[in-house]
């Protein structure tokens, strides 16, 4: 095992000096082979402390009262022979990395080097050292190279876990803190309760004391406070009457606007229907006008002659259709809306344009009458 202490040059020197010795041609060495300098690494990172002690129970040998540093101190020096705890230890490995870098042991030297920096890329480092320590035939600057990057790489994991131990360290602090204040807290939480149960005792004597002496003050104040609440009761029950007569108002008006609603809804279906029907008449009046307009020069009713063609009423969106029939038939077109509230006498001068010689005007009137709900245009 290699010393802590010990500087890099003089582990060199110690890398060189064991690989130069003989090393049978076998692919694999056991670990009581390896070098040194691997055998505590090999342990301290490729074996848990539950799995280390697990092997010491095998074997038969006691660990009782060591330490974790006692222990990996058994199983670095069992390494140094082929004894029944050094063979436990290497058939273990062999089972936990064997299968896995079975495939470094056929590469050539240079492959099986740049495989290996792959295991420790990817942080598999027990794979790693497993295939470097125990290869027979590999290059001393080579695991020289590996065992100082090995090295430091446990370094670097004391460092992180003496982070990590820092932090559960102030963390434990904390909860300690935590913890003392919910101790207080409870502490705290049951004094308050025994001065509740003390001050309900009071409170039950005192009560039982003001009933049993019938103080009138007490009586006064309690008989004064029940009329407040009485009071108080009553004009809340008359708010609640209040309110519950809006609300039975509300709801009535909801359901006379529901059914007006309705009405309404079919009133409008209704007049849909009309003003189709109507417009649907409308359109078979004005066809009926136009093909009994279609005759030739012989015929007295080819041209309206510039006859003055008043109508009064109607629908006033049929202006439009009514002037382009009679213009177009050659005549003179008016109309009036049937509405006087700013006179007749507008009225009266368009009648008298178009009666001035009854042979030519024409004058037309559409009266809106309501029968049953129904309404008929004349």
């Amino acid at each position: 095992m290699v010393k802590k202490n010990q500087p890099i040059s003089e582990n060199a020197k110690s890398v060189e000096k064991q690989s130069n010795n003989s090393i049978s041609e076998k692919v694999r060495l056991k670990l009581w082979e390896v070098e040194l300098f691997f055998r505590c690494p090999l342990i301290g990172m490729c074996l848990t402390l539950s799995e280390q002690k697990r092997l010491l129970s095998k074997a038969g040998i006691s660990f009782k009262q060591k330490t974790p540093f006692e222990i990996h101190e058994m199983l670095v020096s069992s390494l140094d022979s082929e004894n029944r705890l050094s063979i436990k230890v290497d058939n273990t490995l062999e089972r936990k990395f064997g299968k896995k870098t079975a495939f470094l042991f056929e590469l050539e030297e240079e492959e099986f080097v740049r495989e290996c920096r792959k295991f420790l890329q990817n942080w598999e480092i027990g794979s790693a050292l497993w295939a470097i320590a125990t290869k027979a035939k590999l290059s001393p600057k080579y695991r020289y190279e590996f065992f100082g990057t090995v090295h430091m790489i446990m370094h670097y994991s004391v460092e992180e876990n003496l982070k990590l131990k820092s932090k559960v360290i102030d963390q434990e602090k904390k909860l300690g803190t935590i913890q003392a204040n919910l101790k207080e807290n409870i502490r705290q939480k049951r004094i308050l309760r025994k001065e509740s149960e003390s001050l309900k005792q009071e409170l039950a004597k005192l009560q039982s004391l003001a009933t049993a002496a019938k103080k009138e003050k007490i009586e006064s104040e309690l008989e004064n406070r029940l009329k407040s609440l009485e009071a108080d009761n009553k004009k809340l029950k008359l708010e609640n009457d209040v309110l519950y007569k809006e609300l039975k108002t509300l709801r009535r008006q909801i359901g006379s606007f529901k059914k007006e609603n309705m009405h309404l809804v079919s009133e409008l279906e209704q007049q849909r229907r009309l003003n189709e029907s109507f417009r649907n008449e409308a359109h078979e009046i004005i066809n009926a006008i136009m093909n009994m307009s279609q005759c030739d020069a012989n015929c007295p009713s080819f041209s309206l002659c510039k006859k003055r063609i008043l109508i009064v009423g109607g629908l006033e969106r049929m202006e439009s259709l009514y002037r382009d029939l009679i213009e177009k038939s050659g005549g003179h077109f008016e109309y009036h809306n049937g509405h006087i509230k700013r006179g007749i006498k507008d009225l009266e001068s368009r009648v008298r344009r178009a009666d001035r010689k009854r042979s030519q005007g024409v004058i037309c009137c559409q009266f809106r009458l309501t029968i049953q709900d129904q309404v008929f245009v004349l």
